[in-house]
This record gives C-alpha cells, sequence and structure tokens, in this order.
C-alpha cells in the first residue's frame, strides 16, 4: 500500500461547515513536518483572529500522530472546555476539535480510517414525488382534524368556527418546521423546509393517531391505564420529533442530543406525574371519557349495583373535599 502523501488535515470550522483547510504534506525522508499556528502573516496554519497571538501553537505531524504545543497567548487553546496547558505537549486526536480564541479547529489524520459515507437526509431534494407526499400528508392531516372538530362541535357551529382553529394550527406548524429550516441554514447552509415540514406534519398524525385509539381501546377492554400509555406515547413522539429535528441540524451531535431529548422527556414525565398526584391523588384519569357504541365493548359489562358501591365509596372522600377551601385549607 503506497504511504499518503498527506499525512494531515486541519480544519477551520463555521459552524459544521470546513471554511479553510491547510493540508498538512507528507515529508520526503519520513521525518515529523512542523506547523506554525496563529495569526502572523508567516504562519503556515494562519488564523485570521484577533482573539490568537502571532505565535499561538506548533503543530508537529508524522504518519503517527499529531502533537500541538500551545504557546504563550491571553486566549491560549482548550478542548471540550478544558484548557491546554502552555508549552506541553498534547496529542491532538483526529476529529477532535480544539478552541483557539475564537476559532474552531479540527484535525484529521491519514493514521486514522476514514469514516463511512453517510446517506443523505430524506428530502434533502425537493423530488416532485416528494412534494406530493407532502401535500397528500397535509391534507391527512387536515382532514383528520377537520373530522376532530366535526366531532366536538354542535350542529348550529359556523363555517369560521372550523376556519380559525385549521388556521391557527396551520400557522404553527410552518412556523415550527420554518424555524429548524433556518437553523438548518444557519449551521448546514441550506434550507429543507420540506424535510421539517414532513416531520411536523407526521408527528402530529402520530399524536391524533394515539389520541384516538388507545382511548378507544380503553373502552372496548374497560382498562384505564391505558390512558397512562397514551400520555406516555404521546411524550415519546413529541421528543422523538425535536430530536429528528436536531439530529438534521447539528448531524454530528447525535449522542449529545438523544441525551438531551431522553432528559427533557423524563423531566416532563416527572413533573406531569407530580401534577397528576396533586390534582387528582393518582396515577391515572379517575373515569374513561371516550363512550363508544356497546356494541364494540369486548369486556363483560358491570351491574348496576356495582356501579352504586363503588359511588359509595367516594363518599368519605368527597365529603372531606368538601370542607376544604378553594385554598385547600380547612374552613
Amino acid at each position: 500500500m503506497n504511504a499518503p502523501t498527506v499525512w494531515a488535515r486541519v480544519d477551520l470550522l463555521d459552524g459544521e461547515q470546513v471554511r479553510q483547510s491547510w493540508p498538512v504534506p507528507a515529508s520526503a525522508d519520513g521525518s515529523p513536518v512542523r506547523l506554525r499556528l496563529g495569526r502572523a502573516l508567516d504562519c503556515e496554519v494562519h488564523l485570521d483572529d484577533p482573539h490568537c497571538a502571532g505565535l499561538h501553537g506548533w503543530l508537529q505531524v508524522d504518519a503517527e500522530q499529531a502533537v500541538l504545543e500551545p504557546a504563550p497567548s491571553l486566549s491560549g487553546a482548550s478542548d471540550q472546555g478544558q484548557a491546554l496547558p502552555i508549552g506541553q505537549a498534547w496529542v491532538w486526536p483526529s476529529e477532535r476539535v480544539l478552541q483557539m480564541g475564537q476559532t474552531r479547529l479540527r484535525l484529521r489524520h491519514a493514521a486514522t480510517p476514514l469514516a463511512p459515507e453517510q446517506p443523505l437526509a430524506r428530502g434533502h431534494h425537493a423530488w416532485p414525488a416528494k412534494r406530493l407526499h407532502t401535500a397528500a400528508l397535509a391534507l391527512l392531516v387536515l382532514a383528520w382534524f377537520l373530522g376532530d372538530l366535526w366531532v366536538a362541535r354542535d350542529a348550529s357551529a359556523r363555517w369560521m368556527d372550523y376556519l380559525a382553529p385549521v388556521l391557527a394550527v396551520g400557522a404553527a406548524v410552518w412556523a415550527w418546521a420554518g424555524f429548524w429550516a433556518l437553523l438548518s441554514q444557519l449551521f448546514l447552509r441550506r434550507f429543507p423546509l420540506q424535510l421539517h415540514l414532513r416531520r411536523a406534519l407526521l408527528t402530529l398524525l402520530g399524536l391524533e393517531l394515539i389520541d384516538a385509539a388507545l382511548p378507544a381501546l380503553a373502552f372496548m377492554a374497560s382498562a384505564p391505564g391505558l390512558l397512562v400509555l397514551e400520555t406516555l406515547l404521546s411524550a415519546g413522539v413529541l421528543a422523538a420529533c425535536v430530536y429528528g429535528h436536531a439530529r438534521d441540524v447539528w448531524p454530528r451531535r447525535r449522542r449529545m442530543l438523544a441525551v438531551m431529548a431522553l432528559s427533557g422527556l423524563l423531566v416532563w414525565l416527572g413533573v406531569s406525574a407530580a401534577r397528576q398526584d396533586q390534582q387528582q391523588h393518582r396515577w391515572r384519569p379517575p373515569y374513561l371519557s371516550t363512550v363508544l357504541p356497546p356494541a364494540l365493548r369486548a369486556a363483560p359489562l358491570r351491574s348496576v349495583d356495582d356501579l352504586l358501591k363503588d359511588a359509595a365509596a367516594l363518599q368519605p372522600e368527597l365529603a372531606a373535599k368538601a370542607k376544604l377551601d378553594p385554598g385547600g385549607e380547612p374552613e
């Protein structure tokens, strides 16, 4: 196998993109190559940053590794928030990003295997077929939303009672997708509005399906505990949606984004459970709010006497709550 003609590259990053790159050619005799990094014009890696010194450091590269030696400066160099000691040699791992002043530098070494090619994000190119898919998805979400409104409204509802919620939800979806597309433009230099719009529509459709299916299953099986699963699934879908958007904007930070999304989900579920327990002293809703035709019920029916016994068991608790003032203190 032929020896590489370039041992390494030093990339100057602008967000997630490379703004400038300096190759480190291999020496003819295999001896290490020593480069200067700084703001001075004679530096091999010229850093046009007022927060960098004229000579900010030395970089020594050979066929196996790269070693950085920070020079005396006001801002120094830092690795993941940790300042590097001045004048001490530090092995610069491949693909690691360092901060020098306001400049972010990444080293790529030929000794490190090249990472496999990543598939292009879906929706990166707005082909006509994908536009049709997005339009069909939008129409499906619109039809479902209008159906929910029709069920919730009475027969005397005017058309404006339907138009206002549709416009509000539509504006919110466009604003949400546009926000993430603008972040993509800022960090990735592209504007994948259709990709983020399709993800937002899929999230809405998933939430609608969960909201319709689980209460219906809870009624048919007489299992109110399924409503707890509805809360968990809805929160999980929202967290997955946010993670998907953020992953497309910052593709190199997937692990960090996954940890943040999972942490946010756990915090939200904890707060919701505490509020539910404080308000109703239980972990699930006290009754089923969805009632379907009796023919769809699979669970056996209970007698009226059982209902009266359950209602009588609530009397002491309700009587105690009736003696409390609105602030929750005994009268």
